[in-house]
């Protein structure tokens, strides 16, 4: 009988614990339901340094990721696919670029506010772009441009 109980008492914590963590999993904002994002498209002329899930911040503050990355066969450009929290109105004549996060080699992509007083609207295109350059190449021009 005792075996019983412990095995019963086993069951309940597993399944407190299960409930617990989706629970947790379902408050998480990267959950969130479609309608609260809207879909904005960067078009870059290399996709380094970029990659999907990739964070997408703005004044250092995160704001989306990346969703997906296509390869534009007609123009030879990388459309890069990101999903934003649609609370955030972004000018549309915002640019893109890919920024290293640190020494190390990470990178997420940042979007430069613009002055216009019209918003991207969902599907919008961002075409003022800035690819990735590596920390060491960054680092060369600074110096050679000093």
């Amino acid at each position: 009988m005792s075996e019983n109980r412990f095995e019963i008492s086993v069951g309940a914590a597993v399944l407190l614990v299960s409930a617990a963590f989706l629970f947790y999993l379902f408050q998480n904002e990267e959950i969130a339901p479609r309608s609260d994002k809207i879909n904005l498209v960067a078009v870059f002329t290399s996709a380094e340094g970029i990659s999907p899930s990739l964070e997408v911040k703005m004044l250092g503050i995160k704001i989306g990721n990346v969703s997906k990355i296509e390869l534009d066969n007609e123009m030879l450009l990388a459309d890069v696919h990101m999903s934003i929290r649609a609370d955030i109105d972004i000018p549309d004549d915002s640019s893109a670029k890919v920024v290293a996060e640190g020494l190390l080699g990470g990178t997420y992509m940042t979007i430069v506010p613009g002055g216009s007083a019209t918003s991207f609207e969902d599907g919008g295109e961002i075409t003022q772009t800035t690819a990735y350059s590596g920390i060491i190449e960054t680092m060369t021009n600074a110096f050679i441009n000093r």
